[in-house]
């Protein structure tokens, strides 16, 4: 073994010390246990993937508050045909919110276009089974670590692990692939020591790793108020991909997403101003 490269039963004990000592789970469930109305096969297509390819340089707070404003104004694909340019697409990213300046920020818009293209040109505007798979080869931003996320939170993938760099200080702190700085390493890694552990989804383990990461491993009584916006924008996002948003009311969100009145609020007024 590689120094730094943790072994399968210890990957699986930060698996479940996290999941059982250190994840909020009343303020943030994890990918698979979702209530139904959040889950995976609940969720509008088009607005999935808007949220993950405009995602670049750009915190789950400050992106749901970017994509409520632009599924009010823009809410299906056939909405967005007639952006057929990079230069209207930076222009109107940039006017909901979206990051569109620097190197990684550029892939929101070359992302964006690419979907568009293909969406009203090769797929004849519907999302086909080999999308992700296509989207590969475009080399418009749409590489396997991205993918990755695609794979995961858009179709459900078991053993796909996104890993963002959140997740990967969190690796760091306990020790582990310590030399890898981009993840590449990590990915692979874990993807290949647990394929066959039945009753865990890699997804969630990313979540749990990045949630560490953004919030530094503090305890809910010890949250800061960036801390609690990590919490809102992550449940926000996930609300507004709902396709059945319509059904979603105040009192379901306390009783069966976060048991916390304010935060409660706050997601209510990101949900009941986008439908």
């Amino acid at each position: 073994m590689n120094q730094g490269e943790p072994s399968k039963e210890e990957l699986l004990r930060a698996y479940h010390w996290l999941d059982e000592e250190k994840h909020p789970h009343r303020l943030l469930r994890l990918e698979t246990r979702l209530p139904t109305k959040l889950q995976r096969e609940s969720r509008d297509e088009y607005r999935i993937l808007m949220t993950m390819i405009l995602s670049e340089e750009t915190d789950d707070y400050t992106l749901s508050l970017a994509l409520r404003k632009f599924f009010l104004a823009y809410p299906d694909m056939n909405s967005l045909e007639h952006l057929d340019n990079m230069d209207d697409a930076r222009n109107l990213l940039r006017y909901y919110g979206f990051k569109t300046e620097g190197y990684k920020a550029e892939r929101n818009v070359k992302r964006f276009c690419c979907l568009n293209k293909l969406y009203f040109g090769q797929w004849n505007a519907n999302f086909l089974p080999d999308a992700i798979a296509t989207l590969e080869t475009s080399k418009m931003g749409y590489g396997q670590k991205f993918t990755r996320t695609l794979r995961a939170y858009w179709k459900g993938e078991q053993y796909v692990l996104p890993l963002d760099g959140q997740g990967l200080k969190a690796l760091h702190a306990k020790g582990y692939y310590e030399r890898d700085k981009n993840g590449s390493v990590a990915r692979v890694d874990i993807e290949s020591k647990l394929k066959d552990v039945a009753d865990i989804f890699l997804i969630d383990f990313h979540e749990l790793l990045r949630f560490r990461g953004q919030t530094g491993g503090r305890p809910p009584e010890h949250f800061t108020k960036a801390d609690i916006k990590v919490v809102i924008g992550w449940n926000a996002w996930r609300l507004l991909c709902s396709s059945k948003r319509a059904e979603i009311t105040e009192d379901w969100i306390y009783t069966h997403l976060v048991t916390d009145e304010s935060i409660t609020r706050e997601l209510w007024g990101f949900l009941s101003g986008n439908q």
